[in-house]
């Protein structure tokens, strides 16, 4: 130690040494014999290298390592490989339509989430009849199935839902029972007679009520997003200022146009509301 302190002269001045170009054996005698001969090596590459101005990283070089050890052969990419394999292997499964006992299961006790998949796939092999059918299979079959299927899932009855069937095409009809399967808005059709629809909106907002105007296509008509009060129960409402009316139930008027001393029949006016 007596010796290495008088090569090297005080601790202070050791800091300030430049190894580049040191050969092993002043490595040696600097670090001792505490280090391997690779930690050794490592030491004096990025030594070098930090003289040329290059900057290490301990994140990148731990990174690097892992990189090495875990090769694309290794078992985790395996792994997802194999999930993805088996994934792509489920979703080229061609569809089959189930026995007789399991349709008599579904309709004592559903299980909704697989009916839905099932009407889903039926619709899409009816879009490509020809190339998806099960062999052996007619497409008066795969009709049936979906039609109950509809009915178990949506709560239609067969008459029903083969006269919906009869006038809408498969993706149409999917897309139109999942529509009335969304509440409509509540709609108010404003008495121009009493008041402006600009009164009775501000008049209904400052009770605590949520609205909009209806549209560009009407004049009169409001949609209610929420609201504080009841909405059929306001001192507008019980004066007469505004009704609860549903908005294509104002459009068969706006169609109609009725001018001043036209003589018309309103065959369906009952309670009145539209007339």
């Amino acid at each position: 130690m007596v010796n290495h302190g008088d090569l090297w002269g005080s601790e202070d001045d050791a800091d300030t040494v430049d190894d580049y170009g040191a050969d092993s054996n002043s490595e040696d005698e600097e670090e001792g014999e505490a280090l391997l001969p690779i930690e050794r090596a490592a030491r004096k590459q990025k030594a070098r290298e930090a003289a040329a101005g290059i900057q290490w990283s301990e994140e990148e070089t731990e990174d690097e390592e892992e990189e090495k050890e875990v090769t694309p052969e290794s078992g985790p990419p395996k792994v997802e490989e194999a999930d993805g394999g088996l994934q792509i292997n489920v979703d080229e499964e061609p569809f089959v339509l189930p026995p007789a006992g399991e349709m008599e299961q579904d309709a004592q006790a559903p299980d909704l989430q697989r009916v839905h998949k099932r009407i889903q796939d039926i619709v899409g092999i009816l879009r490509d009849f020809g190339a998806q059918r099960e062999e052996g299979r007619s497409r008066s079959e795969y009709l049936n199935r979906l039609k109950k299927d509809l009915a178990i899932y949506y709560s239609y009855g067969d008459f029903l839902l083969g006269k919906l069937m009869d006038l809408f095409p498969l993706s149409e009809l999917v897309e139109f029972l999942e529509a009335n399967e969304v509440p409509r808005p509540v709609t108010l059709r404003t008495n121009t007679l009493k008041t402006r629809r600009r009164d009775l909106a501000q008049a209904l907002i400052n009770r605590g009520v949520n609205l909009d105007p209806l549209g560009k296509w009407s004049k009169t008509g409001l949609v209610v997003y929420d609201s504080s009060v009841p909405i059929g129960a306001t001192p507008e409402y019980l004066a007469g200022h505004y009704m609860l009316q549903g908005a294509s139930s104002m459009l068969p008027v706006m169609a109609l146009a009725p001018q001043e001393h036209e003589r018309i029949l309103d065959m369906c006016c009952a309670p009145g509301g539209k007339t």
